[in-house]
This record gives structure tokens, C-alpha cells and sequence, in this order.
């Protein structure tokens, strides 16, 4: 009778964790949408995903660990600010031109198990601050 009962509960965190995995969502920004508005949707483990093409006086702040991708094999330029504070959890920010109408900085703040990889640009400079950070083939060129 315990080994069914241990099994049982087993069973069932198990069942807990799948489904807790296959909530994931994947929400998608298309062009002349503001970004932000996708982002304070996502929920931890989503993956927001920019179609192709420019998006201007973005004010983008994320504070929980999601992921922010380009729609594959396309070219997203984000003009703005792009803040990452006290995210706590594997991230990484991929394949973005930081840039539009002379803007593009990105801040982390307090973020642990941060990668940053094939950004460009990036005219207004990045800031680190508490955070742990990887960054791998980036060409922050400026103008």
C-alpha cells in the first residue's frame, strides 16, 4: 500500500511538472507593435518573438526570465532602451541591431546567468551592474 502511495504521488508531481513545462507560450510582436506591451503579457519561461523589420522609441523592461527572439532567419532592429533587472535565470538576448533614429542601450541590473550574443550597434552604450554576463560575438559599433 505505500509503494502505490509513493507512485501515486509521484505520478501526480510529475503530471505538475509537464504541464507547468507545456504552459510555455509563445507571443509574437508584429511590425508597428510596441514591444513592451508583448513583454508585461509574457509570463516566466515565454518566448516573445519580434517579426522582421524596424521598431522605433521602444522603452522595453524586462523583470522575469523570458525570451526575446527575432522571428528566424529575419532582421529586427529595436530603437530605444532595453532594461533587464533582477532576472533571476538563464537568459539570452541573440541576434538583435540595437538602433533605430540614432538610439539603442541596453541595462542589466541584478541579473544572474545572462548571455548576450550577435548584437550590433548599440550607440547609447550598455551598462552591467550585479549581473552576471557572457557576451559572445557582439560588434557594438556604434553609429
Amino acid at each position: 500500500m505505500k509503494a502505490k502511495a509513493t507512485t501515486t504521488i509521484l505520478t501526480i508531481l510529475f503530471g505538475l511538472a509537464l504541464g507547468a513545462s507545456l504552459r510555455a507560450a509563445n507571443i509574437v510582436v508584429e511590425l508597428g507593435q510596441n514591444i513592451q506591451t508583448k513583454v508585461a503579457t509574457a509570463q516566466a519561461g515565454d518566448v516573445v518573438i519580434v517579426r522582421a523589420g524596424e521598431y522605433q522609441n521602444q522603452t522595453i523592461s524586462v523583470d522575469k526570465p523570458i525570451r526575446l527572439v527575432r522571428e528566424k532567419g529575419t532582421n529586427v532592429t529595436i530603437g530605444g532602451s532595453l532594461t533587464y533587472a533582477d532576472v533571476n535565470g538563464t537568459v539570452v538576448l541573440r541576434d538583435f541591431t540595437l538602433l533605430a533614429a540614432g538610439k539603442g542601450s541596453l541595462s542589466l541590473s541584478n541579473c544572474t546567468k545572462f548571455g548576450l550574443e550577435n548584437l550590433t550597434k548599440l550607440t547609447e552604450g550598455i551598462t552591467i551592474a550585479g549581473s552576471t554576463v557572457v557576451i559572445r560575438d557582439c560588434a557594438f559599433t556604434g553609429k
